[in-house]
C-alpha cells in the first residue's frame, strides 16, 4: 500500500468513498445482499477512477431473494412479491421456493427451470383503447 504522500487525488477520493458507510447502506439498499464492486484505475488518457457496483448472482446452488432477482434482472422485492401465497395460488407456474429460519430460499436447477418455463409460456395482453379501457370516439 502506497503512503498518503503517494497516493493521488483521485485514489484518497475513492479510500473516502469506500469508507462511507451511507455509501454502503444505500447500495445494500438498491442491490440487497449481491454486490460485485469492480475498481477501474485510471490510465494515461483518463484522469479519474470509475467505480462500478453490479447487481450479480452468487452462483451457489442454493440462492437468495437478491440471487434471483439478478439472474432474472428484477428488484429483489419483485422476487419476494412473487413468493406471497396469493401469487402461489394464482400463477399457472409459481415459483419453487423454501424458508429456512424465515428465510426464503431457491435451488438454483429449480429457478433455472422455472425461469425457462416462464420464457417459454406467451404473453397475453389485453387490448385497451382509450381511457379505461373504454373506446375512444370520435367528435365532429
Amino acid at each position: 500500500m502506497k503512503t498518503n504522500e503517494a497516493l493521488t487525488q483521485n485514489e484518497q477520493r475513492l479510500i473516502e468513498l469506500l469508507n462511507d458507510r451511507n455509501l454502503w447502506k444505500t447500495a445494500k439498499k438498491f442491490f440487497d445482499r449481491s454486490i460485485t464492486l469492480t475498481v477501474v484505475p485510471e490510465d494515461n488518457n483518463t484522469k479519474a477512477i470509475h467505480v462500478r457496483f453490479t447487481h450479480a448472482d452468487a452462483g451457489q446452488r442454493w440462492m437468495t431473494a437478491a440471487d434471483v432477482a439478478a439472474l432474472a434482472s428484477v428488484d429483489g422485492r419483485t422476487v419476494r412479491r412473487w413468493c406471497e401465497a396469493r401469487a402461489q395460488r394464482e400463477s399457472e407456474h409459481p415459483i419453487p421456493f423454501f424458508r429456512m429460519y424465515g428465510m426464503l430460499r431457491f435451488e438454483r436447477a429449480k429457478i433455472e427451470e422455472w425461469l425457462k418455463r416462464q420464457s417459454d409460456t406467451p404473453v397475453v395482453l389485453p387490448v385497451q383503447s382509450g381511457k379505461n379501457g373504454n373506446r375512444k370516439r370520435k367528435t365532429q
